[in-house]
């Protein structure tokens, strides 16, 4: 669906900025048509409009639950899964990322006050937060686990427990 570009319409480049995604990704979403620009294409400059940016967002929703490309184009082609089914998805898979970092966070901070207070934290305690670390890289892959560290640094651990 090719047509003429529009003020609103985004430039690759913009879009890739502002969608934290390379140009190059969107290059290779446009050639296995997962995402294709509203303007351009071939060897011209792509441009993105609304529905495109709105298609984008639900790419990259699906991917933070942890689905492939291949998914995602079925998932995004099936009538039963509407952008608010996407949405509602992601709200649901981030609630239980939530959870599980605060039991995380909460098993770490009991392991704290005993070292602070100079006493050998339980081995229940220990092993209890063994368990949740590794609930959590396996509901994380490494890079978002990688993103996550990023995220934490620049953002800082006080504003963290400021939003929390």
């Amino acid at each position: 669906m090719v047509r003429h570009m529009k003020s609103s319409d985004l430039k690759i480049g913009e879009l890739a900025r502002r969608a934290g995604v390379s140009v190059r990704t969107l290059h290779h979403y446009d050639d296995i048509g997962l995402l294709e620009p509203t303007v351009g294409g071939g060897g011209s400059q792509r441009h993105y409009g609304p529905a495109a940016v709105a298609r984008l967002h639900q790419i990259r929703s699906l991917q933070a639950l942890g689905l492939s490309l291949e998914e995602i184009r079925g998932c995004l082609d099936s009538p039963e899964n509407s952008p608010l089914d996407v949405i509602e998805r992601h709200l649901r898979h981030l609630d239980d990322e939530l959870d599980l970092a605060r039991r995380l966070k909460q098993r770490l901070e009991t392991i704290a006050c005993s070292l602070r207070s100079m006493e050998t934290p339980s081995t229940e305690d220990l092993l209890r937060s063994m368990e949740t670390m590794s609930e959590f890289e396996k509901y994380y892959t490494p890079e978002q686990l990688k993103k996550l560290a990023e995220r934490k640094e620049l953002v800082g651990e006080e504003r963290i427990q400021q939003v929390q």
